[in-house]
Formats: structure tokens, C-alpha cells, sequence
């Protein structure tokens, strides 16, 4: 069971705080919300990743899809929460 709820102070999870497994994420479902959290927009990933910006629309409908929300910041949230922001394995 994943553990990732903010703590008392509601900034970060808890030290302890292992990544939910349980989601099937690709390595680029893993990115797109680390660059979303970095301020980037859509088209500057889609340049960062050197793919298109159609392809960062799919990737973002399936990471919307799989974290149970509607938008990117609410994936964000989500991927903060799951612990997926601080995994390193990129």
C-alpha cells in the first residue's frame, strides 16, 4: 500500500515515501509531469523530449487516464502525491 499522503504539513511526502508500483507508467509519462512541475508548457516538452507536441498530447491523455484526473495540474498534484516527482530513474 503506498504511503504517499502529504504529511502534517502538507508540503511533501513523507521521507519514508516509496513510488505507488501499482501504476503501469512508461519513462515518458514518468517525464512529462516532472517538466509540467518545472513550469514548462506542452510545446517546450514536446522540444525538450525532441518529440511532437501530438505525442506529448497522448502521453498526457494516458497519464490523465491512469492518475484518475482531468488536467495538468491536477496530474501534477497527483503524480506529487504518488510519490512519482521524486523518483530518479529517468
Amino acid at each position: 500500500m503506498a504511503c504517499c499522503h502529504p504529511g502534517p504539513s502538507h508540503g511533501s511526502p513523507p521521507k519514508n515515501c516509496a513510488p505507488d508500483k501499482n501504476l503501469a507508467l512508461t519513462k515518458r509519462e514518468l517525464q512529462i509531469p516532472k517538466l509540467l512541475a518545472e513550469g514548462f508548457e506542452k510545446k517546450e516538452i514536446a522540444d525538450q523530449l525532441n518529440i511532437g507536441y501530438s505525442t506529448v498530447d497522448t502521453h498526457l491523455s494516458h497519464l490523465y487516464e491512469k492518475l484518475e484526473v482531468r488536467n495538468a495540474p491536477s496530474a501534477v498534484s497527483q503524480a506529487f502525491r504518488k510519490g512519482l516527482l521524486n523518483d530518479q530513474r529517468d
